[in-house]
């Protein structure tokens, strides 16, 4: 048998557990109702830890806490004697020291074990996206690594050749898959980061890059996810655009100004652009390469070729004069 508890995506806002717990309290007072005098003799508190406990899981702490609280208060109303007065001895005393206890107990327990379902829930459902993007990811590295042997053997006049080119050419893109994961930590300069990354598409021949520009230093909560938007541009450009003719090239420029850097891609001398009719996993992220808030992207196909503009924060600290 496969039992299995969901809880809330979310945690739940103050009134919704406060909410929660007097559902549930109420829930257990019309339980101790229906089995009247056995609880209210025998066990005034017992329904009222389940109430905790479901409070707890779904609720979390608060929702237990108000629960036991509630709990507490509902169950003494069996200690009101027939004319009214409130009889409390030793033994309830004892009772409701007990309860609370337990009560504690199940609502730690309770709201740890709903946090860790929660965070459950977000690592596979995190998995499942990762999944995707590294079956997506693979599927393009062995797209790029056929254009890389196609353009290698089409290009050279030796088996030498073609498999010294197609060496050097997997070596630059092993690297570039090592940036996406070792850039953390510093900033990268924008010039180093395209020749990582572009490399393997063949840099030297395919790509325009200007011959002097101002330093632009990439923050490290940004190369990462520049490079991934990079990578997808240059293989869809492989696939479909400027780089799977011989003739098509790309050209590259990159300015500052008040402190925000922008980064152009213009493709052209390829084959005619033919606008996607879907939006396809790569399209989707490339458009959400630039985290919100750090920068955009805008990405048009027109027919001369695809053109991206990427415009991210650039703090003063990491922008210069200097030559690129």
């Amino acid at each position: 048998m496969d039992l299995r508890f969901k809880v809330a995506t979310e945690p739940l806002k103050w009134w919704q557990a406060v909410l929660l717990a007097c559902v549930t309290t109420g829930a257990g007072w019309a339980v101790r109702l229906a089995f009247g005098a056995v609880l209210e003799s025998e066990a005034p508190y017992v329904v009222f830890l389940a109430a905790v406990l479901v409070s707890a899981l779904w609720g979390g702490l608060l929702a237990g806490m108000v629960a036991a609280f509630l709990g507490a208060v509902t169950a003494n109303l069996s200690f009101v004697g027939p004319s009214g007065e409130f009889v409390f001895d030793a033994a309830q005393v004892a009772a409701l020291l007990f309860f609370l206890v337990v009560a504690g107990f199940i609502t730690l327990v309770g709201s740890t074990a709903a946090d860790l379902l929660r965070r459950e829930r977000h690592l596979n459902a995190r998995l499942a996206v990762v999944s995707r993007e590294l079956e997506h990811r693979v599927k393009n590295i062995l797209a790029v690594t056929q254009g890389i042997v196609h353009q290698a053997a089409r290009s050279s006049t030796s088996a030498d050749e073609v498999e010294r080119k197609v060496a050097e050419r997997l070596h630059a893109l092993a690297a570039a898959q090592s940036l996406l994961t070792q850039s953390a930590g510093r900033p990268i300069h924008l010039r180093r980061l395209l020749e990582d990354v572009l490399g393997p598409f063949g840099l030297e021949g395919r790509f325009v890059l200007p011959v002097e520009r101002r330093t632009i230093m990439v923050p490290p909560e940004l190369a990462a996810s520049l490079s991934m938007l990079l990578y997808e541009l240059a293989t869809n450009s492989v696939k479909h655009g400027a780089l799977s003719s011989d003739r098509g090239r790309v050209a590259l420029d990159w300015c500052e100004h008040e402190a925000k850097a922008s980064l152009r891609w213009q493709e052209r001398d390829g084959p005619a652009v033919v606008p996607p009719r879907t939006r396809g996993l790569g399209t989707r992220l490339m458009e959400a390469a630039i985290p919100q808030g750090l920068g955009s992207v805008s990405l048009a196909y027109d027919p001369g070729g695809v053109r991206c503009l990427i415009s991210f924060e650039c703090p003063p600290l990491l922008c210069g004069s200097d030559a690129g």
